[in-house]
């Protein structure tokens, strides 16, 4: 179809690393600066005891920042007014509309001819500005 990729996956891993330093930031100035106890002759920096923090980090920071970064890249947070493609849309219709702007007449005919052979009950051509 033409579709690219998205990048959410990318903007996924980019976040998880933050997490990641983030978490592993905060940990090592706790138990180094901060706070440092010694618990029964461990040290103060004792990576695997931070784990599970550190996964948990990572796994928060990625899931909240791609939900944030799919609501605004698909502009569905509050107060956006989307655009109606058509009134009758409701719970038991529903549209399908096609980005057609650059498209020749011979690939207009064929979306029409394959939604027709679909079996669609309503072909519109409709211009947005």
């Amino acid at each position: 179809m033409g579709i690219k990729e998205s990048r959410l996956h990318t903007s996924g891993f980019l976040l998880g690393l933050t997490g990641t330093i983030t978490a592993l930031s905060v940990i090592t100035w706790i138990v180094t600066m901060n706070y440092p106890t010694v618990f029964g002759g461990k040290p103060f920096w004792a990576l695997p005891a931070f784990i599970p923090i550190i996964f948990e980090s990572t796994i928060l920071f990625a899931c909240w920042g791609m939900f944030f970064v799919y609501i605004i890249r698909n502009e569905l947070y509050p107060g956006f007014i989307p655009m109606i493609i058509d009134e009758r849309t409701t719970d038991d219709k529903f549209a399908l509309s096609f980005g057609i702007d650059h498209s020749s007449a011979e690939n207009v005919n064929k979306i029409n001819a394959a939604l027709k052979d679909a079996g669609a009950l309503e072909i519109h051509t409709k211009e947005f500005n």
